[in-house]
């Protein structure tokens, strides 16, 4: 036996929520040169989980002045791959689950040692697209899934004001539902 189904009513003093209403603002996070290595901005980020509070769980990447990606711990754990275990897929074929890698002791640290002497630009995840202020939650959950990413930067006007997170739209989704 499954849950009642209710038709969802909203009453007359709700007002739908918009990107800026939930968005997290910019001062809320630290950011980086696109040019910094890798293990200046992991000394970064190792502040950032000591201290949540903070409010945010990344680096956002500048360059000439300009939003062009963001780095956290998924981006650096991608970063210490092995090379042939970064793509799942081969010429159209998704070959993550055809082999068990082997996993050589010391690799990991070479990694991270190879790792640190890059820069944030090799491995950020770079931003693809923005969102307004203004624009609905719906646009933004389409930009969230469509595009696979956790976060969209928030832009009023030309003038960089916040990123909206996946974290911010499900509170607002558990909110409504509640």
């Amino acid at each position: 036996m499954g849950l009642p189904y209710e038709k969802a009513s909203p009453t007359a003093e709700y007002r739908e929520k918009t990107v800026r209403d939930i968005m997290c603002p910019l001062e809320n996070f630290s950011s980086v040169s696109a040019d910094t290595s890798v293990k200046n901005a992991v000394y970064l980020l190792k502040n950032l989980i000591v201290n949540p509070e903070a409010g945010a769980n990344g680096l956002l990447v500048f360059e000439n002045r300009s939003l062009v990606g963001f780095v956290g711990i998924s981006q650096l754990f991608a970063s210490v791959q092995p090379p042939n275990l970064r793509e799942e897929w081969y010429r159209g074929w998704n070959v993550i689950n055809w082999i068990e890698p082997t996993f050589i002791n010391g690799l990991f640290t070479n990694l991270c040692l190879e790792a640190a002497q890059k820069t944030v630009r090799d491995i950020m995840e770079p931003f693809s697209s923005v969102i307004s202020a203004e624009s609905t939650l719906e646009e933004a959950v389409f930009k969230l899934f469509r595009e696979k990413r956790d976060m969209v930067p928030v832009f009023e006007k030309d003038t960089l004001i916040g990123v909206v997170r996946a974290g911010e739209v499900f509170q607002e989704i558990a909110s409504i539902m509640a």
